[in-house]
């Protein structure tokens, strides 16, 4: 066999430019299909690390006279399936705001997002130091307390263990640090910085817009063990209709609301671009092979003087089978290593140009570092990168209708909400599909636009 091994290297170091061409053809087909499924199943098939993750659902708000899909519910209608569901085990709504962190350095505007004390223990994500929140920061005008992200208590903190307990400067106000999150968050939500209660207090909107029924929260839930999700979505089904009766006046009467699979409702709208993209670089891949299988039969046929040489020194069929299938192995090899490499280059390069897009590898809480904390040293830790501008949006996008008409996620000036694009001949919004009409739109315009009306 190292005989073997030894004539095929000899073999193929003989045609130098034979082999370079045949090596780099597979090592390109093999390095960009490796690259690009590497970023499938970070992207496609696994973009979040949340445990369990075939259990957690998005609740979606559809209104289809008026061509309405968007994860976008009122705070009453979350109260109403929190308070009724017998699918979900816990229920957790969420939505995006604004706050300025002053002091301890320049003024920093952070990614913020306003959740209820469901929100982590839904998710499966406990805090890394501190505690969650609690029902008693559920409550209007209740404590000012905070949960910051692991990032933002390494780069701007310098993971300061006595910082739990501290008071820090949102917006000119004192909120007090009562929990710091484990480290590499999963997406949709790694590049949040700071947590806070009361997601019904979001600023942009008025007590009044959010009591008529506003659309603008995502929630979250986790399915019972044994619950389908066709079994919740007849389940919601009722509960809808049940609201809608009991609240023929609020805006978002009309709406119903669906439960999807987290990250299918996450990825929705990339999964047939990858899809292609997979299907046209595997080609891609075969086309190389069948090229490179062109280059070796044309090879072959001009090694037949060799073939008639070694039977006639005596060598059997089979030795001669051999040695070509040696030949092959430390061909594919070399192409592969060629591949892998390229395939490692090229996914540094994906993620130095969208790092922040990318789920993380590890998932948050499997190895809790609580070093730093308990008096231990820590190791160093990255520098994080500013977010860009949107990237901690909730990437959910809502369905378009035969019109053109469609609801999307856009930043306001307090976050990613989702907005009304639903244009009338006479040029108003018609956002009374999801729940919030003109009638709520004039109740304070600026607030309004920035809530995203």
């Amino acid at each position: 066999m190292l005989t073997d091994l030894r004539f095929a290297l000899r073999t193929l170091l003989k045609t130098p430019g034979f082999t370079l061409v045949a090596v780099l053809t597979i090592a390109v087909g093999i390095g960009a299909n490796t690259a690009l499924f590497s970023v499938f199943d970070r992207l496609i098939l696994r973009p979040t690390s949340f445990p369990q993750p075939s259990s957690l659902v998005a609740i979606w708000a559809i209104n289809n006279d008026a061509n309405f899909v968007a994860p976008a519910l009122s705070w009453a209608r979350y109260e109403e399936i929190s308070a009724h569901t017998t699918s979900f085990s816990s229920v957790a709504n969420s939505a995006f705001d604004n706050f300025t962190l002053n002091g301890n350095g320049d003024p920093e505007q952070l990614n913020s997002l306003r959740v209820t004390a469901s929100f982590f223990p839904t998710l499966g994500v406990p805090v890394l130091a501190g505690r969650n929140f609690t029902a008693a920061d559920d409550v209007p005008n209740g404590p000012a307390v905070c949960i910051i992200s692991h990032e933002l208590w390494q780069t701007r903190f310098g993971g300061r263990a006595n910082l739990l307990g501290e008071n820090i400067r949102l917006n000119g106000q004192p909120w007090q640090v009562v929990g710091i999150l484990p480290p590499h968050f999963s997406n949709p939500f790694s590049q949040v910085q700071v947590f806070v209660p009361r997601v019904f207090e979001v600023s942009g909107l008025t007590a009044l817009q959010v009591q008529v029924g506003a659309g603008y929260s995502q929630p979250i839930a986790r399915l019972k063990p044994g619950i389908s999700l066709a079994a919740a979505n007849t389940e919601l089904a009722a509960l809808s209709k049940h609201y809608g009766e009991l609240y023929p006046a609020k805006l978002d009467a009309p709406n119903l609301s669906e439960a999807r699979d987290y990250n299918a409702a996450l990825t929705g709208p990339l999964r047939p671009t990858f899809y292609t993209l997979v299907g046209a670089v595997g080609f891609v891949l075969l086309i190389a092979c069948a090229n490179v299988t062109s280059l070796f039969l044309g090879r072959l046929a001009a090694r037949h003087k060799e073939i008639a040489v070694r039977q006639s020194l005596g060598a059997s069929r089979g030795q001669i089978v051999r040695q070509f299938v040696v030949e092959s192995l430390v061909f594919s090899a070399l192409a592969g290593v060629i591949g892998v490499l390229l395939a490692l280059w090229s996914l540094k390069a994906i993620e130095t140009v969208v790092s922040t897009q990318l789920p993380p590898r590890h998932r948050p809480g499997a190895r809790l570092v609580r070093a730093g904390l308990h008096g231990r040293r820590h190791a160093p830790q990255r520098t994080a990168r500013r977010p860009r501008a949107g990237a901690a949006g909730f990437p959910l996008r809502p369905g378009r209708g035969a019109e053109g008409q469609h609801a999307r996620l856009v930043r306001g000036a307090r976050g990613t909400i989702p907005r009304c694009h639903h244009r009338q001949p006479g040029g108003a919004f018609d956002c009374a599909a999801r729940g919030v009409g003109p009638a709520a739109a004039q109740l304070h315009p600026p607030a309004a636009h920035a809530a995203g009306f």
